[in-house]
C-alpha cells in the first residue's frame, strides 16, 4: 500500500512538473513580453533583458527599443547598452525618434559610461561632448566628470578636463559658462 502511495505520489510530481516546464516553455515562446514583464518586476534585470531583446527582434519599434535599453542600463550589460543605444541613434540621426531631452541625456550618458567600461573612453568623451550643447546639470559630459571622480578614475578625469577646456564658451549662457568654469576648477584640483 505505502508503494502505491509513493508512486502515485513520484508520478504525479513528474506529470506537474513537465506541465509546469511545457507551460513556462509556451509562454516564453509565444509571449516574451510577459515574461519579460514578469522577470522584470522581480528585479532578474539579466533575464528580463533576453526576453526583451526577443520581443524588439520580433517587433523592433521605438518602444520596445527603449525598453531594451532600460534594462540593459539596469542589468549593467555593456555591450547590449552600446549595441541598442547606438541604433536608437541611428534612429534619431534618419527623424524616428521623438524623445524627451532629459531622457535623451540620460541614455547618452549610459551610453558613455559602458563606452568607458570598455575602454572606448575617447568616444565616450566625443560623444558626450556632441550631445552637450548648453553645459547645463544634465548634460553628458558634466555627468561623465562627476562620474569619473566618483569612480576616482583618474584617467577618465583628465580627458574630460580636457574636453572641458576645449569647450567653446561663446554659445554658452553666463550661469552655464560660470558651472563650466567651476568644473574645470574643481577636476583639476581632484587631478592634483
Amino acid at each position: 500500500m505505502n508503494k502505491t502511495i509513493v508512486k502515485t505520489a513520484v508520478i504525479t510530481l513528474a506529470v506537474l512538473l513537465v506541465l509546469t516546464t511545457l507551460l513556462y516553455s509556451i509562454v516564453a515562446i509565444f509571449a516574451p513580453q510577459k515574461m519579460s514583464d514578469f522577470y522584470s518586476d522581480m528585479g532578474e534585470n539579466e533575464l528580463a533583458l533576453k526576453y526583451q531583446e526577443r520581443v524588439y527582434k520580433k517587433q523592433p519599434s521605438v518602444n520596445n527599443l527603449i525598453l531594451v535599453i532600460n534594462l540593459s542600463i539596469a542589468a549593467d550589460e555593456e555591450d547590449e547598452t552600446i549595441f541598442y543605444v547606438e541604433e536608437l541613434i541611428k534612429r534619431e540621426n534618419a527623424d524616428q525618434v521623438n524623445l524627451a531631452d532629459n531622457y535623451y541625456d540620460f541614455v547618452i550618458f549610459n551610453y558613455c559610461v559602458a563606452l568607458c567600461d570598455e575602454d572606448q573612453t575617447e568616444k565616450a568623451i566625443s560623444v558626450a561632448l556632441e550631445y552637450s550643447s548648453e553645459y547645463n546639470s544634465a548634460d553628458p559630459i558634466r555627468r561623465l566628470a562627476a562620474y569619473s571622480v566618483e569612480n576616482q578614475n583618474k584617467y577618465l578625469a583628465n580627458k574630460v578636463l580636457q574636453a572641458l577646456n576645449s569647450f567653446d564658451l561663446t554659445i554658452l549662457s553666463p550661469e552655464n559658462s560660470q558651472l563650466l568654469q567651476t568644473d574645470i576648477e574643481n577636476l583639476a584640483s581632484y587631478l592634483q
